[in-house]
């Protein structure tokens, strides 16, 4: 069991640094912006992500 927990530990985290570099060329006004099809912008949707991240990560420890 211990295997699948570091796992997916570690499946989360190669997310993290993937959606990391994604937002590395942005301008903040492309992060900061609500996108037109919702009331959320990038900033709140990856915000939200990173919440539901650390959940994950704490429930697998």
């Amino acid at each position: 069991m211990s295997n699948d927990k570091y796992s997916i530990i570690a499946l989360l985290r190669e997310e993290f640094e993937r959606r990391e570099s994604l937002l590395a060329d942005m301008h903040k006004a492309q992060i900061s912006t609500p996108r037109p099809s919702s009331p959320w912008s990038i900033k709140d949707v990856v915000a939200y992500l990173h919440a539901q991240q650390q959940r994950s990560t704490n429930t697998a420890r």
